[in-house]
């Protein structure tokens, strides 16, 4: 009886990897630049304690709770939808941050992913920006 139970409580080994290929399959098109991206933010804000507080005092002045982005971990595919409502959260704040790096005639070619904000977001997003390279000088 506790045998039967035990069988129809755990999840088939075989069910999990046959769920973990349908996975794999689905995000085979994206190329891995879910992955890599995920990979690229833990290790930028992870080991850079100049970069880390510089996001934190950006997501401060716009309101978002500040996180440092978790690694991604391939084979626990479960994990990468914690990772993308996290990263969903910074996206504003990201975008800002990683604007600011930009050399000036790529900020005139991108310039058009600031104005997507409301104008009292654009405000706030031009002073953080301001911030920041102050911060660099």
């Amino acid at each position: 009886m506790e045998l039967r139970l035990k069988s129809m409580t755990e999840p088939h080994t075989s069910l999990i990897y046959h769920i973990h290929n349908c996975c794999r399959a689905f995000c085979k098109p994206f190329n891995y630049w879910v992955d890599g991206l995920f990979g690229d933010l833990h290790t930028d804000f992870k080991w850079s304690s100049d970069l880390k507080e510089a996001l934190a005092e950006m997501c401060l002045l716009l309101g978002v709770k500040f996180t440092v982005p978790e690694r991604f971990v391939p084979h626990r595919w479960l994990s990468a939808h914690d990772l993308a409502v996290s990263t969903i959260r910074l996206l504003d704040v990201l975008k800002v941050f990683y604007f600011s790096f930009l050399s000036k005639n790529d900020k005139k070619t991108y310039s058009a992913i600031l104005d997507l904000f409301t104008p009292a977001k654009r405000s706030v997003l031009k002073l953080a920006a301001e911030f920041v390279k102050s911060k660099e000088n």
